[in-house]
């Protein structure tokens, strides 16, 4: 790809026109971490449906924090690039844009429980970013523990994490991976769940059921894991008043 020539603070400074593979490549790049992140668009802070093409005008796209227009040198660095929904990145136009301060803080919410409990659904409530590994989004455990790892990562982040987590030792695990700011737990009785999930009539109700007893078998509450009740209660939590058990009382 040649270079074109733009005027940036009175020189003339060479830039490769963003088109073609590079650009192609930019945007996965983007869309990869933004679909790991559940980053919302930068511009209008609404979720973005990673799955759609880039065509889509709800679709991602790359926006470029400092404008490609003013600043041609740093067209091609990555930290300038943020997720944006197209048409909220073609009504931008040619303009910086300035990525306010989160307003709230941190808030990383672990929900465990059995198969059936509906951690899930009440996740979903919460009107955060869920993480699930049943998401068909994630393609391996792999995929799925390297989004974790970098949810814990990051210092702005808001989700909550569904996992099983019978055991305390397990909980930890998550917990500590994602830097949780707060742990509630899901369930209810076994012959409960056996029902609820038979009523479904999904395909894989006898796997699902048989799930239900593992968990049951093996869970303990060592940690004095608290059972949800609210989401209020859920993200009440402080991280600055975290005690010095990763999970005890959360």
């Amino acid at each position: 790809m040649r270079p074109g020539f733009v005027h940036s603070g009175g020189a003339m400074v060479a830039v490769r026109s963003w088109q073609g593979r590079a650009a192609q490549e930019a945007l996965a790049k983007v869309k990869r971490s933004g679909s790991m992140r559940s980053a919302p668009c930068v511009i209008c802070g609404r979720p973005i449906d990673y799955r759609l093409p880039s065509s889509d005008p709800r679709g991602c796209s790359v926006q470029h924090l400092k404008a490609r227009s003013r600043h041609p040198e740093l067209t091609w660095v990555a930290s300038n690039w943020a997720p944006a929904h197209l048409e909220c990145n073609k009504r931008w136009g040619d303009r910086d844009l300035e990525v306010a301060a989160p307003s709230s803080r941190r808030q990383v919410v672990c929900l465990f429980g059995p198969p059936g409990a509906g951690k899930t659904t009440e996740a979903h409530r919460s009107g955060l970013p869920v993480y699930d590994r049943d998401d068909e989004r994630w393609s391996s455990e792999a995929e799925f523990a390297e989004a974790l790892r970098l949810l814990g990562q990051d210092p702005d982040a808001r989700a909550v994490v569904v996992r099983t987590g019978a055991t305390s030792s397990a909980r930890a695990r998550i917990a500590k991976l994602v830097n949780a700011t707060a742990c509630r737990l899901i369930a209810a009785d076994e012959r409960t769940l056996r029902a609820r999930i038979a009523k479904r009539g999904r395909s894989d109700a006898m796997e699902t059921s048989v799930g239900v007893k593992r968990w049951f078998d093996a869970f303990d509450d060592a940690d004095g894991i608290r059972a949800f009740t609210t989401w209020d209660d859920a993200m009440s939590f402080s991280a600055e008043t975290k005690p010095t058990n990763p999970t005890s009382g959360w």
